[in-house]
């Protein structure tokens, strides 16, 4: 985010360090809240833990994340947040949105758990994509959703 590519960090390269501070505003563009978690999680201000996101929560977090090049870093922490998410009921739509998460973070064992979890679901594969869909909003490449419900569907077929 501080890279010269990115609009913050050619604010940051122009400023006067030396007799003046330099402010940077959080980008307006994604969820103040969301962004605020990712800042607090990286700079230790809060523990993980403290927060609670639903899974729309954590679809909005991923793409700040993956948009600002912190995968790495925030990887241990979106792996506590699905398993907090998978270790409850979930309605598909969240399944198949913590299927996309999981699968962007290399986490391969809530990966495999909200797969049994939609392999075991009853109900249209479709359907619960869609719902997911509408909540991204063009924030994530839904066609891996479409492909994984033709995948499940074909496997219980």
């Amino acid at each position: 985010m501080l890279g010269p590519n990115f609009m913050e960090g050619q604010a940051l390269a122009a400023a006067n360090t030396e007799t003046d501070p330099s402010e940077i505003a959080l980008p307006e563009e994604e969820s103040s809240i969301c962004f605020g978690w990712i800042c607090r999680a990286l700079h230790c201000q809060s523990a993980t833990t403290f927060w609670n996101p639903t899974s729309a929560e954590i679809a909005k977090v991923w793409p700040i994340i993956d948009k600002y090049d912190m995968k790495q870093s925030m990887q241990l922490s979106v792996m506590f947040w699905s398993n907090t998410i998978l270790s409850k009921t979930c309605h598909s739509k969240d399944l198949w949105l913590m299927a996309f998460v999981c699968f962007q973070n290399k986490d391969s064992t809530s990966y495999k758990t909200v797969t049994r979890k939609l392999l075991s679901a009853k109900g249209s594969f479709s359907a619960g994509v869609k719902e997911a869909e509408k909540l991204v909003k063009n924030n994530m490449p839904v066609r891996f959703l479409h492909r994984l419900a033709g995948e499940i569907t074909w496997i219980k077929s």
